[in-house]
């Protein structure tokens, strides 16, 4: 008569060989030591190497095995597989935004840098009350300028509204001379004037060079 199988035990008798099991293993815990120095490494290798080899085998029998299980459970316990259902569809769609992310960011690296910035809090605020038809380089150095006068103390977070982001735009411009106005005297070096620049369909070259002298 042949040995019974673990799982064809009854569960004290499952016992009984767990526990002469744990026995064994105290009273040969320096053989074992030895035995695993000697063959671990090399059962480690033969395991990742057929693991490596039977990877889609795995794989298919990993997915077999999961769909039975959920199928299992979605018959006996039906609230159970809608938990799971809700908590699967959310790691989907995190993951899905997470992926969109990553490409975005990969295509287009200045996205991820803005999209950072607007997610604080105060870089938010600022770009809210500044203009948004202003030119783009001037709206960002308009921001810069505020946000930095907020964490340097010079401005309050109570003072940000329209009113503050026009007085440094005007600012920007006086510093920039963005829209100064400049004479038609101004003179460009090498005898020329802003006025010699302009162009005039009534003028014929030799005109325009007669009228320069």
């Amino acid at each position: 008569m042949g040995k019974t199988p673990y799982k064809d035990l009854t569960p004290e008798q499952k016992a009984i060989v767990l526990e002469n099991n744990k026995k064994w293993r105290d009273r040969n815990r320096d053989k074992i030591k030895v035995y695993n120095a000697a063959h671990c490494k090399d059962r480690y290798v033969y395991t990742k190497t057929w693991r490596e080899k039977h990877k889609e085998h795995l794989r298919q029998k990993k997915k077999l095995y999961s769909r039975r299980w959920y199928l299992k459970v979605k018959a006996n316990d039906p609230k159970r597989w809608r938990e799971w259902m809700v908590d699967w569809a959310a790691r989907q769609r995190s993951r899905r935004e997470r992926l969109k992310s990553e490409i975005r960011a990969q295509a287009e690296p200045g996205v991820a840098f803005m999209e950072a910035l607007h997610s604080n809090t105060l870089y938010a605020a600022v770009a809210a009350i500044v203009h948004r038809r202003l030119p783009a380089f001037v709206r960002d150095d308009v921001i810069s300028s505020i946000v930095l006068d907020v964490l340097d103390g010079k401005l309050s977070r109570e003072e940000l509204d329209s009113k503050t982001a026009r007085r440094y735009v005007s600012a920007y411009n006086r510093e920039f001379e963005t829209y100064a106005i400049r004479s038609l005297d101004e003179d460009l070096g090498d005898g020329f004037r802003l006025l010699d620049t302009l162009a005039s369909e009534d003028l014929s070259p030799e005109d325009a060079m007669m009228q320069r002298r």
